[in-house]
């Protein structure tokens, strides 16, 4: 599946999402619309002012707001937050970490993947 390009908008209204500047682009995920913690991934292209809905490989973050989120060269790392369980709509507290390389777009989850995540904080820098 290829991405999806909108010069108009390609993400609801919501808060409690991160907004992470990679190069031109703002890497905007999760978040809430105000009835539903969200999980997907836009990117703004600052340069063209397109918005970008990328497809993604790999296991990638459940629905949270309130999370964390760094970039380390071209690695997006995002943390914790806040979601809702899936079988009885109570609120969860995330203590997870999970990795996007923004150049392959690929989410991995690193508290599953121990062996990876000394991996990459041990690797020289992008």
């Amino acid at each position: 599946m290829e991405p999806t390009h909108d010069k108009r908008h390609a993400t609801c209204s919501r808060d409690s999402h991160s907004c992470t500047n990679v190069g031109d682009n703002l890497f905007v995920f999760g978040g809430t619309d105000g009835m539903n913690t969200l999980r997907d991934l836009h990117i703004l292209d600052t340069s063209s002012h397109t918005w970008i809905s990328p497809s993604i490989r790999g296991e990638g973050p459940e629905a949270r707001e309130g999370h964390s989120a760094a970039l380390v060269g071209k690695r997006l790392f995002i943390f914790g937050g806040c979601g809702k369980s899936l079988d009885d709509d109570e609120e969860v507290y995330y203590n997870d970490l999970f990795v996007l390389n923004t150049g392959a777009n690929l989410a991995t989850n690193l508290k599953r993947q121990k062996q990876e995540y000394e991996a990459i904080i041990s690797s020289s820098r992008d």
